[in-house]
């Protein structure tokens, strides 16, 4: 049986043969060049001048960008503390005024705390003024927050808007022009819930008092040129912020119109009963 199983295998191609003895030779060993190599020169990190560089720009990067997300976080706690200021104003009817002496407290509470703290990220980093704008994106949401609480305490307290020496004196900190505009801007939304609030009570004197201050402001709002400080965010965000105010003023009129209204209505409906 080996011999038939050895006669019935087929035979070898000697072409195969051949392919594969000139496969073992191409896949053998090369020859050694015998080219002299040349030497790489290696430069030392510590005295090349562009690793240097790069060195310090990345340790100043990552210094920079620790300072900015330690600014955008103490903004979002300014903008938390001051919209439960806001909050609690709204409860004022002109009488409680220890409504007006908490929220007082908690302004300060947000200076001397927060701000206080977002003053010293940039004076950690720079005490240059450019700072102020080299972190304003990531604070100035929280500083307009800020505004709108102050500025509504200020005009329940007051009865008049407070100006920007008054904000810088009360916050201790530097308020650019554009950010006091911003925030005041936005007080005329929470005017409007205030004289909404007022006259479902029956207070006629603070709507008719709220609506008569936001028309003043709207008209010299009117006054200002959209040019120069407007645009540090660019022109869309001052006119958004000018189309919200007047829908807010216009809302305020509206309820002054119906209080007349109904008051037209109860002197005709008594004159009438005297016939």
């Amino acid at each position: 049986s080996q011999q038939s199983s050895s006669s019935s295998a087929p035979p070898q191609n000697p072409s195969s043969v051949g392919s594969k003895r000139s496969t073992s030779t191409r896949d053998g060993p090369k020859s050694h060049d015998s080219r002299p190599h040349k030497k790489q020169k290696t430069i030392s990190s510590s005295t090349d001048p562009i690793f240097s560089l790069f060195q310090g720009l990345s340790v100043e990067y990552e210094r920079l960008v620790n300072s900015e997300e330690s600014a955008y976080k103490l903004s979002r706690d300014i903008t938390r503390e001051s919209k439960k200021v806001i909050s609690s104003l709204q409860r004022y009817h002109g009488k409680n005024h220890t409504v007006l002496d908490q929220a007082e407290n908690a302004l300060k509470k947000i200076v001397s705390t927060h701000i206080a703290q977002l003053q010293k990220v940039m004076d950690d980093y720079d005490k240059a003024e450019y700072t102020y704008f080299l972190f304003h994106k990531k604070f100035s949401f929280g500083l307009e927050e800020f505004m709108e609480g102050l500025s509504m305490y200020w005009y329940l307290k007051n009865g008049s808007l407070i100006s920007s020496k008054e904000v810088a004196d009360f916050a201790g900190i530097h308020i650019d022009t554009h950010d006091y505009i911003q925030g005041i801007s936005d007080l005329a939304g929470e005017l409007m819930r205030y004289a909404t609030a007022r006259m479902a009570r029956g207070d006629k004197e603070s709507c008719f008092n709220a609506t008569a201050f936001l028309q003043q402001m709207y008209q010299n709002y009117m006054r200002l040129s959209v040019e120069g400080a407007l645009t540090y965010k660019g022109k869309e965000s001052y006119r958004f912020k000018m189309r919200a105010f007047l829908q807010s003023t216009m809302k305020c009129e509206k309820l002054c119109a119906e209080l007349m209204a109904r008051d037209a209505e109860k002197v005709e409906a008594k004159s009438v009963e005297a016939k």
